[in-house]
């Protein structure tokens, strides 16, 4: 369970909830991997490593700088996560439900290596991203008031339903 401190290891090797400061890491060989099931959530940093897996249910969750998935990420019901730092999901590492958002919300420049993984609903807030490894989404939306610059890998794939620039 993710609410149970003795299911992490902070870097003195104490027992403890992640906290907003912490690179909160997911590692393979757990005999049960956590569904983050809360209010409200927010990391520094969030890997999860290969054959790891993290569940995020009906959670607004914020990672404020990288963001790194080798294994398997899902993200059920209305799960909002907000990206500010650098992304990188590897290919099928992704499960977005019908009603999740992956919402880039970066202030400077940011790298989107997406995977060629399927979205429910990608929002980008920021002033530039660079996207790699294309996807595909039901809903793409570009939210910025002032100009933004949104770059593509050349060669994939990338592919909306409903596409918006607001």
């Amino acid at each position: 369970s993710w609410l149970l401190a003795e299911n992490w290891v902070d870097k003195d090797g104490g027992n403890r909830l992640p906290i907003e400061t912490d690179c909160v890491v997911i590692s393979n060989g757990c005999p049960a991997y956590p569904t983050l099931t809360l209010a409200s959530a927010a990391f520094h940093q969030l890997q999860i490593g290969p054959g790891a897996e993290l569940t995020i249910a009906n959670t607004p969750i914020t990672i404020a700088s990288d963001l790194v998935c080798e294994g398997k990420l899902v993200l059920s019901g209305t799960t909002v996560l907000s990206a500010a730092g650098d992304v990188t999901l590897a290919a099928g590492s992704l499960t977005a439900g019908a009603e999740s958002v992956f919402a880039l919300v970066g202030e400077d420049e940011q790298s989107a290596d997406l995977g060629g993984n399927a979205f429910n609903r990608i929002t980008v807030t920021g002033p530039s991203v660079t996207f790699a490894h294309g996807f595909s989404t039901t809903f793409f939306r570009c939210e910025q008031p002032r100009a933004v610059e949104l770059r593509f890998s050349k060669g994939d794939t990338y592919a909306a339903s409903d596409l918006r620039m607001l």
